[in-house]
């Protein structure tokens, strides 16, 4: 399966784009096999268009939440005992990964390459771990006792995103994600972004109400993901 993402938000394309795409994803070339499906980012009404004039169906529909950042950003929610907040490099990413594949379902995970490419996304990306361990250990010691969680968060102009966040599931319910939100929306705010938006599936209940209660607001409008697959 091949992932096409718009790494401009406002972008609209035509259907002659989505041709040129489609075809360079199922053609095969020197370096790898041709893409027997076709599975794009989360798309605006407006952009999934094209796409659907061209044969691909909805595979998923996300919930499109929003906050603003003109009021101040409170503390960091502290984060539990006995673990520790770092900076992830990227060497850090296949445990990213691995964090990643439990988290989600099959389809919908991100390894190593797909989490670089998501924080390459934005011309400003901050990029934290969470690992057991308490602040000031020796960083290989912390990695060696274990990831928890992770958030990747960029910006583009006056707009943030929450691009990625995932903890894994033995470790939820601690405020791990709490403080990995409002550490982004903080470190947001530092770099002048007005607002910041979020999406999940619209039946992730528990997502949208932990965004809820950071101070994001459902918009009426919901994103798509859509597929196309091989007839052959």
């Amino acid at each position: 399966m091949g992932h096409l993402t718009l790494l401009d938000v406002d972008m609209i394309p035509t259907t002659d784009d989505v041709d040129r795409w489609t075809h360079e994803a199922t053609t095969a070339d020197d370096t790898r096999r041709p893409f027997t499906s076709i599975r794009t980012g989360a798309l605006f009404p407006d952009a999934a268009e094209p796409f659907r004039a061209r044969g691909f169906v909805e595979a998923d529909r996300l919930a499109l939440l929003g906050r603003s950042l003109d009021a101040p950003v409170p503390r960091r929610t502290p984060l539990p005992g006995g673990t520790s907040a770092i900076r992830m490099r990227r060497g850090d990413l296949p445990l990213a990964g691995s964090i990643d594949a439990a988290s989600f379902a099959h389809d919908w995970r991100n390894d190593a390459d797909a989490l670089a490419d998501i924080a390459a996304a934005t011309p400003q990306s901050r990029q934290r771990m969470i690992v057991e361990g308490p602040t000031g250990w020796p960083r290989a010691r912390a990695e060696r006792i274990g990831a928890l969680a992770f958030a990747i968060t960029g910006r583009a102009g006056e707009r943030g995103y929450l691009q990625r966040l995932a903890v894994r599931p033995d470790a939820r319910r601690r405020g791990i994600a709490r403080h990995l939100v409002d550490d982004a929306c903080r470190w947001l705010t530092r770099r002048g972004a007005r607002d910041v938006l979020v999406n999940t599936g619209v039946d992730n209940r528990a997502a949208i109400e932990l965004y809820e209660r950071c101070g994001f607001v459902r918009r009426a409008e919901e994103l798509v993901v859509l597929q196309l697959d091989s007839t052959e």
